[in-house]
């Protein structure tokens, strides 16, 4: 078997010579590049030294180390000042409250005695208004005991009758005190106001409308009528 051989010219054999140089050229520009590719990340990460200049520069700058706990001690000292303040002013408070509270407690307490108290007082009035009156109306009863004894004993109707008057006038004196009085009635015009009519007269001496005549009675307790009069009225023939 025969190998075929190529036969190159010199004129090839230069060409093929250049173009293994030029590659070999590129390939070492390209490593070049490559390294000095990493060079430069290299002193990026790591960053050059300072100098002496930013060295001597930077204490003057820079913060203290124990700047932060002085700062600190002062703010945690203002927080329990206020922690302080605040709890003093809810014991006041709490304080005021209670003292208000104990007085509206009291006040209630005070306004219940008083409402039982008036409650008392008015049934009292109530029981009692009369005494007075009643004091001077046993006086009278016993005057008249005192006028009936005597009249058993002496059986003389003038003078039985005489201690009546009196007896009598003794009374009206107790009724008068306590504000009561007589109306005048009889020969007045009749008033339906005052008078309590029960029967009528026909009269000619008298004008129509007047009292000719009293059947019982009537009183005032001051300006009130507590018993009107019964009349009798006259009118015209």
């Amino acid at each position: 078997m025969k190998i075929p051989v190529k036969i190159v010219s010199e004129q090839d054999a230069e060409i093929m010579e250049e173009q293994k140089q030029d590659g070999v050229q590129q390939d070492v520009e390209t490593e070049a590049l490559v390294v000095e590719s990493e060079h430069v990340n290299t002193n990026e990460s790591v960053g050059e030294p300072p100098s002496a200049e930013q060295l001597v520069a930077e204490p003057a700058t820079a913060e203290p180390a124990t700047a932060e706990p002085a700062t600190t001690e002062p703010a945690a000292q203002e927080s329990e000042d206020e922690l302080t303040r605040l709890q003093k002013a809810l014991d006041a408070k709490t304080q005021e409250a209670k003292e208000h509270l104990d007085a509206r407690l009291r006040l209630q307490a005070e306004f219940d005695n008083f409402k039982k108290r008036k409650e008392k007082d008015i049934q009292d009035f109530r029981r009692y208004a009369n005494e007075d009156i009643l004091r001077e109306m046993l006086s009278v009863a016993d005057d008249f005991d005192r006028a009936i004894a005597a009249a058993e004993q002496t059986h003389k109707l003038e003078d039985f009758l005489k201690g009546i008057e009196m007896i009598f006038d003794k009374f009206l004196g107790a009724l008068k005190r306590k504000g009561i009085k007589e109306i005048e009635a009889e020969g007045q015009p009749f008033n339906p106001e005052i008078h309590e009519a029960v029967m009528q007269m026909e009269r000619d001496d008298v004008e129509e409308g007047t009292v000719v005549s009293v059947f019982q009675k009537g009183y005032l307790l001051h300006d009130r009528v507590i018993v009107a009069p019964k009349v009798a009225v006259s009118k015209k023939k």
